[in-house]
């Protein structure tokens, strides 16, 4: 099955494209991912306003970052991300990463209608 990526470079701009979503008639995305370091609004204050909002809460976000800082760990799981992952440096082990989070995100999960 073919997965379809939209790449936002700024935490609002993420924001404005999924909350906008319904009113341009796009389909909403069935998984975030999300760097911590991004320009303006970071990753995990983007994380926060997409767990409070009520038409987004459902939406699985991952917080996919070459932080290791335990805090970062730990402020993504309070915020309501639903995973937590080390981006790898290395860019074969990074597509590993990926593929293991598609197949486990579209084949093995059910995810939100």
């Amino acid at each position: 099955s073919n997965v379809v990526v939209t790449v936002m470079n700024e935490g609002e701009q993420a924001l404005a494209y999924l909350r906008d979503c319904n009113s341009q008639s796009r389909e909403v995305p069935v998984l975030v991912l999300l760097d911590i370091n991004l320009p303006g609004k970071n990753g995990i204050e983007v994380l926060k306003e997409i767990k409070g909002d009520r038409k987004l809460k459902v939406l699985p976000v991952i917080i996919m970052t070459s932080s290791n800082r335990t805090q970062d760990v730990i402020n993504t799981y309070e915020s309501f991300g639903n995973a937590f992952v080390h981006k790898s440096v290395s860019y074969t082990e990074f597509k590993e990463q990926l593929s293991s989070l598609s197949n486990f995100w579209f084949e093995t999960c059910s995810l939100p209608a």
